[in-house]
């Protein structure tokens, strides 16, 4: 079994140039899921069970379409790539963070 939760750069606890572009409470709520996946991993890897977090990438959604710099990724292109990550995850990545393309990030 494998649970994946949707993360997010906005939620990584490092400053950075122009983040979290006065989206606080959105920074806020990532932050506290990365730590809730890392938390999650070890409480669950006894079990058997995979926990990630998966970034679908700066997708072309409704809530990026107002942005200063556009998306270029296709929302096929963003879950194409995280079912490939989901497919392949292992319990030994338990506790790690993926792009939506297979690469490690943060």
């Amino acid at each position: 079994p494998i649970i994946a939760n949707l993360v997010s750069g906005s939620g990584i606890l490092q400053k950075k140039n122009g983040a979290p572009n006065h989206q606080y409470s959105y920074a806020g709520s990532k932050a506290a899921l990365n730590l809730y996946t890392v938390f999650l991993a070890d409480d669950l890897r006894p079990d058997n069970i995979t926990v990630i977090g998966l970034n679908p990438g700066f997708v072309k959604t409704d809530m990026t379409r107002d942005s200063p710099v556009p998306p270029s990724l296709e929302p096929r292109d963003s879950v194409a790539g995280m079912l490939k990550v989901l497919t392949s995850a292992t319990i030994e990545q338990s506790g790690s963070f993926f792009s939506w393309d297979g690469s490690p990030c943060f």
